[in-house]
């Protein structure tokens, strides 16, 4: 069958999908002392679900005021900046598996 240049082709392929994963964050909406030390504890990440494999966390977002510790958001070794002190700031957690 021939495509006209504009149109799209499509390949359908079989897949096999694990179970979703879940995050939770604890506290889900922390609050943060602008004077926190690096490394103090913002929320504890546990991940439920999936296939049985490890779990790979990323974080992104506000990452020179937080940080992963191994399953915590923490603090940032620098600290929190003065600039975002009193401000909502987003950090996102990603969990995967390979």
């Amino acid at each position: 069958m021939a495509f006209p240049h504009n149109q799209t082709r499509y390949k359908i392929a079989t897949l096999t999908v694990g179970s979703d994963l879940t995050i939770v964050f604890t506290p889900l909406n922390p609050i943060v002392a602008c004077t926190a030390a690096a490394g103090t504890l913002v929320s504890a990440v546990s991940v439920t679900g999936g296939d049985g494999n490890a779990v790979t966390l990323a974080m992104s977002g506000d990452t020179t005021d937080f940080a992963l510790s191994g399953s915590n958001i923490v603090v940032a070794a620098g600290g929190i900046t003065s600039s975002v002190c009193g401000t909502f700031q987003t950090v996102i957690v990603a969990a995967s598996q390979p």
